[in-house]
């Protein structure tokens, strides 16, 4: 069980961190 949870975790943290990273270039542009 803990190792499906644990790749589908770092999935959302890797979406998270694109996001955090598209938003704060968006708010440089």
């Amino acid at each position: 069980m803990t190792s499906l949870r644990i790749p589908s975790l770092t999935a959302i943290i890797a979406a998270a961190a694109s996001y955090a990273v598209f938003s704060a270039h968006e708010e440089i542009a």
